[in-house]
């Protein structure tokens, strides 16, 4: 799926507010596991893949992995909201900078 189409039909996973009114399209690796394929994230430092993704609006480039709602899948043009109360979390990394 490209840029423009997730910017026109997904919602930020803090606010809900369509991403169409933000200027950029922002993805943030959450530390809650993904049981999907795409997307997901990584961390070469540490070797852990399969972390979930959120957009979120240009208003909460920023934000606190706790303020994240929901996280997305995407299955062909769908985009799937997963509501992150109901995922499991990586462990907390050691060092604070990782977090």
């Amino acid at each position: 799926m490209d840029f423009e189409k997730i910017k026109a039909i997904a919602h930020c996973c803090v606010s809900r507010k369509p991403l169409a009114d933000s200027k950029y399209l922002n993805g943030i690796v959450t530390n809650y596991k993904a049981t999907w394929q795409f997307p997901v994230g990584g961390n070469v430092i540490t070797k852990e893949y399969g972390r979930a993704m959120a957009f979120v609006h240009d208003d909460h480039v920023g934000c606190k992995q706790e303020e994240i709602i929901e996280v997305v899948e995407f299955k062909e043009d769908t985009i799937i909201y997963h509501p992150v109360a109901e995922l499991e979390e990586f462990p907390k990394p050691i060092n604070p900078l990782m977090n």
